[in-house]
């Protein structure tokens, strides 16, 4: 089963302005990677909802925390 997802209004803005800087700061086709590789990531997470560790030495709080690398 495929899981969607829909990102927060903030969200959406927030990824507009990490691909404006980026294509800014380097090329479209740089910025357009980085945009997919967090896409990609985001729909991992919506099919893995308890992908990721707990780090209590930072919160007390159910958050679960997720590190990827862009490739």
């Amino acid at each position: 089963m495929t899981r969607r997802y829909v990102l927060a209004p903030e969200a959406a803005l927030d990824l507009i302005q990490i691909w404006r800087y980026i294509k800014q700061q380097s090329n479209v086709e740089i910025a357009d990677r980085v945009e997919s590789v967090i896409r990609d990531r985001i729909a991992f997470l919506a099919r893995n909802p308890s992908a990721g560790h707990w780090r209590k030495n930072l919160t007390d709080k159910k958050v679960r925390f997720f590190w990827s690398t862009l490739t």
